[in-house]
């Protein structure tokens, strides 16, 4: 089964079924066409998150040598969430919604990004994501960046039954951790679902049992004592 832009009964079946992804290679050419776009365009400008600061220090310009090491910094810096692991599933479906974003070809992330997302989700690696993050509106910083940082090799997730390093389940599986290139630490973080994922798994578990599904609770993406456990 191929992903290209998949509607929701594909996407059902990829979250609760775990069908296979298979990345559409057009889907592919147009996420790398849209990569080297960006790659070609910030070349001597000012853009933020490429070269300048993030939040209230987007004012101060980044050096070139330091460039990278700002894509890896906001992932680590980010990554301090607290409480218990979200579950599996809520991991999952957060990967896949990232995942479908990226296919849409309109971030400029390296196809690498859609790579490592999909053969995350093939071989059930599931970062181990705190439940509790930090209050802001621009998204889900701190969990997605827990997401992130599994993805560059840097933290514990949950394979075969086990929480073990992501490097190790990344070799059992021979997955090269993710090189960030340009924007990629700030794309992978930067989104507002999981406030949004928790009340459709409510949803789709209460009317699997053919009851009502609760409205959510939640007003901010991070900080919430509404995080019930979700199962499938």
């Amino acid at each position: 089964q191929k992903m290209l832009r998949s509607n929701l009964n594909t996407i059902n079946d990829q979250i609760f079924n775990k069908t296979a992804i298979r990345i559409d290679d057009q889907a592919l050419r147009e996420v790398e066409a849209c990569y080297r776009f960006l790659e070609k365009f910030e070349q001597g400008k000012v853009i933020y998150g490429i070269n300048t600061g993030f939040g209230p220090m987007a004012q101060y310009r980044i050096g070139d040598a330091d460039l990278n090491s700002l894509q890896y910094n906001i992932i680590r810096s980010h990554s301090c969430g607290a409480g218990e692991a979200l579950p599996d599933i809520c991991v999952r479906a957060a990967m896949l919604a990232r995942l479908q974003t990226f296919l849409n070809a309109k971030s400029g992330v390296h196809p690498d990004v859609v790579r490592i997302l999909a053969d995350f989700l093939n071989n059930e690696i599931y970062p181990l994501v705190p439940r509790h993050g930090s209050v802001g509106a621009s998204g889900d910083l701190v969990q997605l960046a827990h997401i992130a940082l599994a993805l560059i090799g840097e933290a514990e997730v949950s394979f075969r039954g086990e929480t073990v390093p992501a490097a190790e389940a990344m070799a059992a599986c021979d997955i090269t951790p993710l090189r960030l290139r340009i924007r990629d630490g700030l794309h992978i973080s930067l989104a507002l679902l999981i406030p949004m994922l928790k009340w459709y798994l409510r949803y789709k578990k209460a009317h699997k049992n053919d009851a009502p599904a609760e409205k959510p609770t939640e007003s901010t993406p991070q900080n919430s004592e509404h995080s019930e456990k979700l199962t499938a």
